[in-house]
Order: structure tokens, then sequence, then C-alpha cells
């Protein structure tokens, strides 16, 4: 008989609301319920929020009470490989699945844990064993391929299928993620878009369906049945990690925001990543946080460990960085590169000995240099080859070539993580000359990432007498940015408009900063809730510049004036640089080397009274290291 609580609960289900269903199921087992009918509800809720582990336990208690039901050892297999637990799945399937009338599925699962543990000849061999359509088999063999990093073949098997079946949200999604694989993001978005159509078509409840309009308060019918039918949660998160490489990262943060988020399970764990990832410079401490999470469940995005290892050490916290690889030596065999974990160690080393890590770095350089060089010469050889004839097949060296520039792109984008962490080194001792040397030495490799060239420019604006040479690349920076100045780095900017005034070019830092204010005026016209700070930002560093060369009463006029409105404007980053010229002027003040006149003085006195009144709620110290608890 189904009684209230059991039927609560299947209520609760057909709404969506299987956290509430598996809290009263849980609540019958407490109260001694330990029948088939509460197992198997709460077996198929706890799958259905992702917790795998929990529907084991029921299904293994399922078991035990009704033996000859067979269809439970397939779920536990199922549940098995989907928490990671590939021996004991292979068990459950030989063991219980074998010779009964779900040994075809307990093929298909064993072939399926196989290509999980990268057995793949074994994959193989069970998938030849199977009655499949040539559907499924041509998709069977692209996800090997796939995984095999034979990225064409895998391509080719999964377009003959779609030949087949036409669209299959799964299958345009394997196919996206293939040219994303093959640096094809124009093919890929292309596929992506076909998706997010559909499933808007389909289910137009998960349109509006975001962080900030959750699920249960939209739709209640909604399902992770949806997500997976509609491959929605894939199709945006490839389409955000398109646009990060793309560098663009506010794209790439619009479209995580649009990824559904349901009550349940909440977000998936590679949202979860990626959102950490995207979010980190707004809140450091939050995409810490969410990184140590995601590793300390059973499954997570294989990336979770560099990427915080990564974070560890770019925000100077090479203790936790050091204590993450003390305690997980098998994740860095087995999810990290060897220059990669190099790499890390270096950056570790450079706390204790920068002279040594300048070395290290040096020795991961020249290793990198090396491979640029050998696939510069090998993309070299296939087109001479091509051009004399010896070589016929123009996609066969289409492919080649577009292998070899994938690993030379790699390759680059590596060096100058590793060039600018060596030349960090030399920027903390103050030694900038030797940071333009490091960069200057390394143009040809790097010229063509925008950072490089930031920091190049960093270098030189930090030189005495040196302004004239930085404009020439700030502005070859700012160029790339004319149609949207906000897109430019605030401090290129502010930097730019510093050489402008210490080269009695006024003018043009007054006509930078209008054209700022111009673009900041046509953001806030469309969205008057936007935080926007560089205009802020850039009078706050000429006010600061002119503070330092003594003219007080003018350089507080400009920080002042950038920081109206102070509810809006004053925050930690803002407040650190504007003390800074307040201790300097109560210095002079002491000293006795400066007279203020009493309109000044006045307002000093009003802004600090507002800032007193503002800051209130805001903290002054760095929120990473605080809620890190890294710093006594």
């Amino acid at each position: 008989m189904v009684t209230l609580e059991l039927a609560t609960s299947l209520k609760q289900i057909f709404l969506s609301y299987q956290s509430q269903a598996i809290q009263i199921l849980t609540q019958l087992l407490r109260n001694g319920r330990k029948e088939r009918s509460v197992y198997s509800v709460l077996a198929f809720c706890y799958f259905q929020t992702g917790d795998f582990q929990n529907a084991s336990l029921c299904y293994s208690e399922l078991i035990k009470i009704c033996p000859e039901i067979t269809e439970y050892s397939y779920y536990l297999a199922q549940c098995l490989l989907k928490s990671g637990m590939y021996e004991e799945a292979l068990e459950v399937c030989e063991k219980q699945l074998d010779n009964t009338h779900l040994q075809q599925k307990g093929k298909q699962l064993k072939a399926a844990i196989y290509y999980e543990k990268n057995e793949f000849d074994m994959a193989k061999k069970h998938l030849k064993s199977l009655n499949t359509s040539d559907f499924a088999s041509l998709v069977n063999e692209g996800c090997i391929y796939f995984k095999q990093d034979q990225i064409e073949k895998a391509l080719g098997k999964f377009n003959d299928a779609i030949k087949i079946c036409g669209f299959n949200a799964e299958l345009f999604y394997n196919v996206a993620l293939s040219y994303y694989e093959l640096h094809e993001y124009k093919e890929s978005v292309t596929f992506l878009d076909v998706i997010l159509q559909k499933a808007y078509e389909k289910f137009p409840q998960l349109k509006n369906v975001t962080e900030e309009n959750p699920v249960f308060e939209k739709d209640k019918t909604i399902s992770t049945q949806i997500l997976r039918e509609s491959a929605i949660v894939e199709a945006l998160n490839l389409k955000a990690a398109i646009l990060y490489f793309q560098e663009d990262y506010e794209g790439a943060k619009q479209v995580i925001k649009k990824v559904p988020v349901i009550q349940e399970g909440g977000t998936d764990p590679v949202t979860f990543h990626n959102q950490a990832v995207l979010f980190v410079n707004q809140n450091s401490a939050e995409s810490i946080k969410k990184l140590n999470y995601l590793l300390n469940n059973s499954l997570f995005p294989p990336e979770t460990f560099q990427n915080l290892l990564f974070l560890y050490c770019k925000y100077f916290f090479f203790d936790l960085a050091n204590e993450l690889i003390q305690e997980n030596p098998k994740f860095c065999e087995s999810l990290l590169e060897k220059d990669d974990f190099d790499y890390i160690q270096t950056m570790i080393l450079q706390q204790q000995d920068p002279n040594g890590a300048i070395k290290h770095f040096q020795t991961i350089l020249d290793y990198y240099k090396g491979q640029i060089q050998q696939s510069n010469q090998e993309i070299e050889k296939l087109q001479e080859e091509y051009m004399e004839g010896r070589i016929e097949n123009s996609s066969e060296i289409e492919q080649q070539v577009r292998y070899l520039d994938q690993r030379l792109r790699i390759m680059k984008e590596k060096y100058a993580a590793v060039l600018t962490s060596q030349a960090k080194i030399f920027w903390d001792m103050k030694d900038y000359k030797s940071v333009q040397q490091v960069f200057t030495d390394s143009q040809d490799i790097c010229d063509g990432f925008q950072i490089f060239n930031v920091n190049l420019a960093h270098s030189i604006y930090m030189q005495e007498g040196k302004q004239s040479e930085a404009i020439l690349y700030y502005e070859k920076i700012v160029e790339e940015s004319q149609d949207n100045l906000l897109k430019c780095e605030t401090i290129v900017l502010a930097n730019l408009c510093v050489c402008y005034i210490l080269t009695k070019q006024n003018s043009k830092a007054e006509n930078l900063i209008q054209k700022i204010q111009l673009h900041e005026q046509n953001v806030l016209a469309n969205d008057p809730s936007a935080q926007l700070f560089h205009s802020c930002i850039v009078n706050l560093v000429i006010g600061t510049l002119y503070c330092s060369r003594g003219h007080f009463e003018f350089g507080f006029s400009l920080i002042f004036r950038s920081l109206e409105p102070a509810k809006d404007k004053l925050g930690t980053d803002t407040w650190y640089y504007t003390k800074r010229c307040l201790l300097a002027l109560i210095e002079k003040i002491i000293k006795k080397s400066i007279e203020l006149s009493d309109q000044f003085f006045n307002q000093i006195i009003s802004f600090l009274d507002e800032a007193y009144t503002v800051g209130k709620n805001i903290t002054t110290v760095n929120k990473f290291a605080y809620k890190l608890n890294y710093y006594s």
C-alpha cells in the first residue's frame, strides 16, 4: 500500500522537488520503513540529483531485498561507474548481469567502464559484441577516437551519424566539442547555437532560467532530464570557454550566467569550475573556495587541480600551493604535465630563492623555445613538400598543419606565462631595465599576446625619462580598443595619461579622459546600474602623480572628483590609493613643510566625513587573504 508519506514524496518528485522528497524518504528509513518502495524512490531521487554514491547504497539494499530483480544490479553498476568506482562496477556486471536478460546492457556498460579507464581495446571488444545500430556504432567509435586524441577521425564518425539521425543535441555537442579541440571556433559555435535554439524552442521555460532567476521560482516542473535531453548546460559552458580563449571575458561571463540552475543539485561541477575561473578577478576568495570544494568531491573536472595551484601562485599563496602538492602526489602525476609541474614548483621556489627561480624559469623557457622552433620547422617542411608536389592530399596537409599550429599556440602561451613570472622577479627587485630586457629578448615569440605588450610597456614606463618611449607601446594597445575603451585595461589608460602629462602633452590626456567618459555614458544610458571605474581610476592615478610632485591641492581636486559619488566609487582598492596621498599630506603637515588654505582644509574634512559614512561596511584589507586566514 502507498502510504501518505510516500505519496507526498512521489508528488515532490513530479514537481522536481527531489531534495524535499529525499528528506521525506530518509525520515521514513530512520523510522524503520526499510521497504522496497522507499529505497526504490530514494535511489531514483539520488540518481536524478547526481548523488551516485548514495544511489548505489540504495540499490545495494534493493538487491538484498529483491535479489531476483536484475535491473537493480544494472542500476547499481551505473551508479558505481558514475562515481568513478570502475572495478566495483565491472564486478557487478560480471557477477550479476552476465548470462541474464540484461547481458547486452551489461556489455554496453562494460564498454563504457573500459572507455573511462582508457582501455580502448577492451572497450572496442565489448562494443563489437553488441547488436547495435549503425548510428550507435558510429557514435561509440567517434567517442573512442576522441578520447585517443584522434579528433579528425572522431569528427568524421559524428558527422556520419548526423547523416543517419539528423538533429540530436548530444551528438551536435560532440561535433561542437571536436571543432573546439581543433581550434575551429566558428564551426563549433555554429553547432552550439543550433543546440541552444532547439533547446529554447522545445523547452521555453529554460530561456530565462539563470542564477538570478532560478528554475524553482520560474517553473516547478523542470527536471534534470530536460537538461540532459537539451544539452543546454554543456552547450553554454563550451560557448563560454570559446569566448574565454578568444579573450572576450565579458561575453564568456554573460554566457555562463545563462546556465540553468535547479534547486535540487545546484550547479553542476563543470559550470561550478568555469564560474570560479571566469569570476576570479571579481572575487578571488570565492573562486578559491569553489575549486577547493570541487577537489574534495569524488568527481571534478580534471583542470580543477591545476587551476587551483595556479590561483594560489597568482595570489602568492605559495605555502598553500606546496601543501596541496604534498597532499596530492597522485594528482600531480596524473593531472599535471611535467612542464606545468616544473613551472608551479619554480613559482613556489621563488619565495625562498629568487635567483634560483630565475635560472629554473630560464630552463623551462629554453625547453619551450626548442618546441616552438621544432613546430615552426615542421610546418615549413610540410609547406615545402606540398609546394614541390611531394604531398598530393591537401586535406592531409591541412590536418597536419592545423595540429602543429595548435601545438605551437599552446607552447607560445606557456612560454609567455613563464616569461612573465621570470620578469616579475626582476620587477619586485625594482630592476625595471632587466624586466624590459627579458621582454624584448622574446619579442619575436610573444609579440602577438596583448599581456606581453602591456607588461613591456609597464617596464618602460617605470624607468625615469622613458615616458616618450612608453607612449608608443601604450598607444598601440589603446588603438586596439578604440571602438570601446572600456575593454582596455584601466591601468594602461591611466599610465598613458600620466605619460602625456609628463611629456607636456596635457591636451592629449584630456582628450583621452573625455573619450573614456563618453564610453561610460553610453554604457550607463543602456544600463544605469553598471559599475564603471575607468575614468575614476584614471583621475585617481593622475591625482596621485600631482600629489607625489607636491601639488597636493590640484592632485586632491582630481582625486575627490574621481570618487564622486563616494557611495559608488569608494572601495577597497580606490581607498588604498587615496589614503596613500592623505598620509603623504599628513606627513607634510606634521613636518610643517606645507600650509593648507582654509578652502582646501574644509574639502579634506568634508571628504573624510563622507568616507567615514560610506565606508563603514567596506573592508580595508584584501578579502582573499582574510578569508583564507593566510596572513596573521
